[in-house]
């Protein structure tokens, strides 16, 4: 297969993403949906 190889999961990188991330509003009927939309 052609696919294009991702780099591993690290949790820097995971740290990095949720600091980039808007923090969730208190408004939100469902709660913080940022990793399961």
């Amino acid at each position: 297969m052609d696919q294009v190889t991702r780099e591993p999961f690290s949790a820097e990188d995971f740290r990095a993403r949720v600091a980039a991330q808007p923090l969730a509003h208190a408004a939100d009927d469902y709660g913080d949906h940022r990793f399961n939309p």
